[in-house]
């Protein structure tokens, strides 16, 4: 029973000595985690201010086109409803009108759709999807 005592005191000695050593090699570990954690903080932040823009885009263009064609429901040109949207969509978007303002007769449906396609903000983000194709579309009737 001696030498089992004698082995036990030993033990706590070692532990506290090891322990007295950890703690004096810790003092960059906080500079390391900043390190390893920011660069996937930012990715993180980047990321989030990416989809929100591509969000903004998106409400942007589907207000728009319901705005278009109700325009066009209401007898405007074809060239006015493009200008409209224009002046009104922050991207560059392609504005198919179905049927043409020749072919549109009280009653029937007219549809506006736009399309465009974003790149993202940054080049990383090209790795994993290289553009973003939107597209919105409206139908109203005729009048």
């Amino acid at each position: 029973m001696a030498i089992r005592h004698s082995s036990c005191s030993r033990k706590p000695c070692r532990l506290r000595r090891n322990a007295g050593t950890l703690v004096k090699e810790e003092k960059g570990q906080s500079t390391v985690e900043f390190a390893i954690v920011v660069p996937l903080l930012m990715l993180f932040l980047i990321g989030v201010i990416n989809f929100g823009i591509i969000m903004f885009t998106y409400l942007d263009m589907n207000i728009t086109a319901q705005e278009a064609s109700r325009l066009a429901g209401l007898g405007k040109s074809d060239s006015e409803v493009i200008q409209y949207v224009k002046d009104h969509v922050s991207v560059e978007v392609q504005v198919p009108i179905s049927p043409t303002e020749a072919n549109r007769e009280p009653g029937e449906y007219v549809t506006v759709t736009l399309t465009t396609s974003l790149d993202n903000l940054t080049v990383l983000f090209d790795q994993f999807v290289s553009s973003v194709n939107l597209s919105a579309k409206s139908t109203v009737r005729v009048e």
